[in-house]
């Protein structure tokens, strides 16, 4: 917390520095990104990893391609697929 007071107290000479701390945050941020990007391309070819992705994907966005094979059918073709 005593971080947070002493930005807010800085001087208006001293806005270079918080600017600095912007641009580190920012440059942490695309780091933390990089490192996820870097991590799921090395995961999706290395083996045995790269089989257990695919499942998992394809299982995730099973929903998302039922729903949309079902909005695509017409209210007389639902019925007649619950009452069989």
């Amino acid at each position: 917390m005593s971080k947070v007071v002493k930005r807010f107290k800085t001087p208006k000479e001293n806005k270079s520095i918080i600017f600095g701390l912007e641009l580190w945050k920012d440059w942490l941020k695309y780091k933390k990104l990089f490192r996820h990007y870097l991590e799921y391309a090395n995961s999706c070819v290395e083996f045995g990893k790269c089989d257990m992705r695919w499942a998992f994907e394809k299982w995730r966005r099973a929903d998302d391609l039922m729903a949309g094979a079902l909005f695509k059918k017409t209210y007389d073709e639902l019925t007649d697929v619950n009452l069989k």
